[in-house]
């Protein structure tokens, strides 16, 4: 904790002493007085106080520290007071009608009665009255003791939940147990407080916390084997020569330019077939001319049957996951919904994927405004699930309810009907095992494998 400057001190012990200031008053003015960044300091100092009551003999001036104490954290609950583990060191230690030095936290009968009820809120309007009155009332006739224990219980709870490195600590301050607390503080008894708790230098701290101790880790065992590595053995080493340095990859740099190109317009034919040569001619060359998921979007729309013949290339890989994920991610079209289902009939795609494009074609289909646009994609998704259901792609299963709801918004629609019609009329119990995906044959009800969505709704 860092020290306290001689002028807030100043400041602070001005405000203690006025011991006809209402408990209201107090904390106003010290709100007003000090800056909410310094409140936790000057809370620290005031503590020390309690603990060494010889640095502050005046009982007055002690209560206006335990109202400051409990009042300034009151809006974070008792539990979480700084100052918990104080109170319940005062409501531990024993009263006495004199405090005793060189026992901390040594307060009056009136001292601990005052922090009861502060504590358990058992005075009405405790804040109008000063602490000259708290002392008088005290004196005429003394009340009854509060049971605290169940403060008590949540200030222990909220010690035993810090480190034990916080937990033990002692003062900085040592009491002089030749002399006893005098009734008045002197001149000389505020100048000691003064200097103990402005210490220029921080030596102090209020609290001494031991160091935790970390020591060096041991040296290992130094086997033999290792003394080689202190003069290690000279090698002739012989240069090779990359014969293929600075050669242009002529196969390389055409499919490069080829796929920046499929990613911004349709391609020819020709150029369609030289990139599929290329492709095929050299598995590895897909890795090798910078495609990178975000650029798959572009040629899904430009050009997706170069799309799925890049996706088939790097399904082996273990960048497939990013891939299928952007095809998820990207808005629904007939580009993206042709390449899905170009997929489905050449190679086994996740399952997991599957079911992600299909709610994200349903949602899409839900939320787009164009009522002309909503139709087309409809009867296109339609078509796009009667071919995945047919040919056994997917688990009807898993998706029942998601599909039959689908339906079921967009009866009107004649392909969504059908498509309701072949939930009701599929065996549920065949249509949760999955053929194979891939070179799957077509049964005699459904169109083949590989017609797409496009053409089964022109067909419609």
């Amino acid at each position: 904790m860092a020290s306290v400057s001689p002028t807030d001190l100043a400041s602070l012990l001005s405000l203690l002493q006025d011991e006809q200031q209402s408990f209201e008053a107090l904390s106003s003015a010290f709100a007003r007085t000090f800056a909410r960044q310094d409140h936790m300091r000057l809370c620290s100092a005031m503590a020390l106080l309690l603990e060494h009551p010889d640095l502050l003999p005046s009982v007055s001036s002690r209560l206006r520290i335990l109202f400051l104490l409990v009042d300034l954290f009151r809006a974070e609950g008792l539990p979480h007071n700084p100052f918990c583990t104080t109170f319940m060191q005062i409501l531990n230690s024993s009263p006495s009608d004199q405090p005793e030095v060189g026992t901390p936290f040594s307060l009056t009968h009136c001292e601990h009665q005052f922090l009861s009820e502060l504590l358990a809120s058992a005075t009405p309007n405790l804040q109008q009255k000063s602490a000259a009155e708290i002392i008088s009332t005290f004196s005429i006739h003394k009340p009854t003791a509060l049971d605290v224990s169940d403060i008590e219980a949540l200030c222990l709870k909220q010690e035993r939940e810090l480190p034990v490195a916080a937990r033990a600590s002692v003062s900085c301050v040592l009491d002089d147990s030749d002399n006893s607390v005098p009734a008045n503080p002197s001149s000389a008894t505020l100048e000691t407080a003064v200097n103990l708790m402005s210490d220029p230098l921080g030596k102090t701290g209020f609290r001494f916390h031991p160091t935790f101790v970390r020591p060096c880790p041991p040296l290992l065992p130094v086997s033999e084997s290792e003394l080689v590595w202190i003069n290690p053995p000279q090698h002739e080493h012989s240069i090779v020569w990359d014969k293929s340095m600075g050669q242009d990859n002529a196969a390389g740099s055409e499919l490069r330019n080829l796929l920046r190109k499929a990613c911004t317009s349709p391609l020819n034919p020709t150029e369609h077939a030289a990139m599929v040569a290329d492709l095929a001619r050299n598995q590895k060359l897909i890795f090798q001319v910078g495609f990178t998921p975000a650029k798959l979007p572009q040629l899904v729309e430009h050009n997706p049957l170069i799309a799925v013949d890049v996706l088939m290339h790097l399904m082996p890989s273990s960048q497939i996951a990013d891939f299928l994920s952007k095809l998820v991610q990207m808005d629904l079209s007939l580009q993206s919904m042709e390449v899905v289902n170009r997929l489905t009939t050449a190679v086994a795609l996740p399952a997991e994927f599957l079911h992600l494009y299909i709610e994200h074609c349903l949602r899409s289909c839900e939320t787009i405004k164009d009522k002309f646009w909503q139709s087309r994609l409809v009867r296109l998704v339609c078509v796009f699930l009667q071919s995945l259901i047919r040919n056994k792609i997917i688990d009807v299963k898993e998706l029942f309810i998601e599909i039959q709801a689908f339906c079921i918004t967009f009866s009107r629609i004649r392909e969504a009907a059908g498509l309701f019609r072949l939930l009701k009329t599929l065996d549920v119990g065949d249509a949760a095992k999955p053929g194979a995906n891939g070179a799957n044959g077509t049964n005699g009800a459904g169109p083949s494998s590989s017609s797409s969505p496009e053409k089964d709704a022109a067909d419609h």
